[in-house]
């Protein structure tokens, strides 16, 4: 076409979605800096620079807002139906969301279709995506039969917030999140808590990833500081060897020797294929 990344980008997607406040320019024009959030990945301690530029434009270099990617996700379910308003046609945007390829564990076990997580069939059917940047982290979901769905942005890493408020969303619309789980915490003394402190370490792809595990300021919880996240996340005990995690509502369980000493030897993140092990050091 002649035309940069940018131009086209704006004149074949965001213009016709009517997504007037976002760009592909990077870096971000000064005239536009102070429509940008800083990011964080430390409570209270903005990204240096307020945020990384990427060199990959198309993949990690949108600057928009929740309003208008929510706009994008509506367009793209105009489509879906062959309705005006739309940015593909309505064959692309059907094969856009069907089914392109299988995700495999660690990953997860859903599916792909072309540029956007898929799920469900018929007026169940659901696109979706989420996004990291250093500081920030981002969803969105849409059900294109109904043109029901929700977009997340933020501009910190606390993802238990954001799990929070998809499982709201879930109760009142009936999709998004996972049920909601109940449990109930138990009291250990901080004496009992004590034999979990410790660092963990495993790996997560080609990252290692260390885990110190402390008794909270309350003698009643434990705290777990991701080095990877630099965050400190609590989380507090069922009974047993086994926590839940008070941000994001995972469980985490302490394993022992299997030779049945009392040494706690590891500790088990998440469950099924998306299960991690920490060694203990």
């Amino acid at each position: 076409t002649g035309e940069d990344f940018p131009t086209l980008m704006r004149r074949l997607v965001l213009q016709p979605a009517g997504m007037m406040r976002s760009t592909y320019e990077n870096p971000l024009p000064m005239s536009r800096r102070g429509e940008a959030a800083s990011g964080h990945e430390q409570i209270d301690t903005p990204v240096p620079g307020g945020f990384h530029v990427y060199p990959e434009m198309a993949a990690a270099g949108l600057w928009t807002t929740p309003s208008d990617l929510a706009r994008w996700a509506i367009a793209l379910a105009h489509s879906y139906r062959g309705e005006r308003g739309g940015v593909l046609s309505p064959a692309m945007a059907r094969q856009m969301v069907s089914r392109q390829m299988h995700q495999q564990p660690p990953y997860g076990d859903g599916y792909w279709g072309l540029g956007v997580a898929v799920s469900g069939d018929g007026d169940s059917l659901s696109f979706s995506h989420g996004g990291r940047d250093e500081g920030f982290v981002a969803d969105f979901f849409m059900r294109p039969a109904s043109g029901r769905g929700l977009v997340i942005m933020m501009n910190g890493v606390a993802g238990g917030l954001m799990g929070e408020i998809e499982r709201a969303f879930a109760e009142e619309y009936g999709f998004g999140a996972p049920p909601r789980m109940t449990r109930t915490i138990v009291a250990k003394p901080a004496s009992e808590l004590g034999p979990y402190v410790g660092r963990y370490v495993g790996v997560a792809g080609k990252d290692t990833v260390r885990f110190d595990v402390s008794v909270a300021p309350d003698g009643k919880t434990l705290q777990v500081y991701n080095s990877v996240g630099r965050r400190t996340l609590p989380i507090a005990p069922l009974g047993g060897d086994r926590f839940v995690g008070l941000e994001g509502g995972g469980e985490w369980t302490f394993e022992r020797a299997a030779d049945g000493a009392a040494t706690v030897r590891s500790l088990a993140i998440g469950t099924g294929a998306n299960r991690r092990v920490l060694v203990r050091e």
